[in-house]
């Protein structure tokens, strides 16, 4: 979401008509509002929320009365009219949202808002202003981006104040204000850390429907995996206890009597040891079919944003691609009318002023198709990168 303009009417300490211009340029684009405390910064973030969520919230975070929205001195001046207007764009698309009221004089029942959104200039119906509005901005996210900055300044102060204690309580308030996520768990293995988050890593991948099945295998070899590791270790355990106990045994044999017997014994476990080892190799091969699938479910993550960008470009360029097409049959079009010496369309001859101007539009086209197989050629580009990266993409 990008905001373009802010307009606002008598809103709040803001007398009259004001506008904020935000910046456009894709390497300097933020805007900084600088002022003193209490001289309209958050009339301006109320001005936003009330834009799109027709509420207004004061310092205490309790919904403002509606008649202290409108600027008082307007309101006795006898401009009974307040309003806000947002422009904006979002997956590609410009929107408009208007939120008005008009207080009317000796009226006891407070006036409603009325609220008019537009979407690429087309009105959107007013039973579904509020669902894109949702889509598009949440309310539930809105406190991380419509926050006062200046209670922070309080909450510093008050942490100087109180001292340490004190300071720990409001810094977990803060965190919890602003959302910010709170580490824990920073003395465990680095193992341990990796296997919290493969699970949480599926636990989310869980939620999201598309990727549930994906989820599923990988929570399941990270069990197997699990299971594997620790039936190695048994294993090894084992082959520790029956080598230490055939180097016994062959201390035995050597002043012992009944060699036979003790042989058949050492037959025996080396057989043993035999199986134990085919086991292990098993259970490594085991482990490599599960690991080698591992990789995939992280690289298609990796690629999806790629390939959603990359989408986007290849339809830029058909786009582009079929606009200069168009372009060109207009200008074949024109120039067999010029052979012709005769209108395509209804056949009559064409005189030099008709002519003369059919000349002109050509020209004026022509630069229009300079850069045609250039487009072609990035578009092919993108198009065969697309279908080399799908197959990974889609494991």
């Amino acid at each position: 979401m990008k905001i373009n303009s802010l307009s606002l009417q008598n809103w709040m300490v803001f007398k009259g008509d004001q506008k904020i211009i935000f910046p456009s340029s894709e390497n300097s684009n933020v805007l900084v509002i600088f002022g003193e405390n209490m001289r309209g910064k958050t009339c301006l973030l109320n001005s936003l929320r009330w834009c799109l969520y027709g509420k207004a919230l004061n310092r205490q975070k309790e919904v403002m009365e509606i008649k202290k929205l409108i600027n008082s001195e307007a309101y006795s001046d006898g401009d009974r009219h307040v309003s806000v207007e947002l422009d904006f764009q979002a997956d590609n698309d410009k929107y408009f949202i208007k939120r008005e009221i008009d207080f009317v004089e000796g009226k006891n029942q407070l006036p409603k808002a009325k609220i008019l959104m537009k979407k690429n200039n087309d009105v959107i119906p007013g039973g579904k202003v509020e669902d894109i509005i949702d889509y598009l901005m949440p309310e539930q996210l809105s406190r991380f981006f419509l926050f006062d900055g200046e209670l922070l300044r309080e909450y510093e102060d008050l942490v100087v104040a109180e001292g340490s204690a004190q300071a720990t309580k409001i810094k977990q308030s803060i965190e919890k204000n602003l959302g910010l996520p709170v580490l824990t768990n920073s003395h465990r293995s680095l193992l341990d850390i990796k296997k919290k988050y493969n699970k949480l890593h599926t636990e989310e991948m869980k939620k999201n429907n598309q990727l549930a099945f994906q989820a599923e295998r990988l929570e399941s070899y990270v069990d197997q995996l699990s299971i594997k590791q620790k039936e190695l270790e048994e294993l090894e355990k084992l082959i520790s206890q029956d080598d230490q106990r055939i180097i016994e045994l062959k201390e035995t044999l050597e002043g012992a009597r009944g060699i036979v017997e003790l042989s058949e014994k050492e037959e025996n476990l080396e057989r043993k040891l035999k199986d134990l080892d085919q086991d292990i190799e098993q259970h490594k091969n085991e482990l490599k079919t599960i690991a080698s699938g591992l990789w995939r479910y992280p690289l298609k993550l990796a690629l999806k944003p790629q390939m959603l960008e990359l989408d986007n470009e290849i339809k830029k360029l058909k786009k582009s691609k079929d606009e200069k097409m168009e372009f060109k049959f207009e200008i074949n079009s024109r120039e067999e009318t010029l052979n012709q010496k005769a209108c395509q369309t209804c056949g009559h001859e064409i005189t030099e002023n008709e002519k003369q101007i059919i000349i002109n539009t050509i020209e004026e086209l022509k630069p229009k198709l300079i850069d045609l197989n250039e487009v072609s050629e990035k578009l092919k580009d993108k198009e065969t990168l697309f279908e080399k990266l799908s197959p990974i993409a889609n494991v």
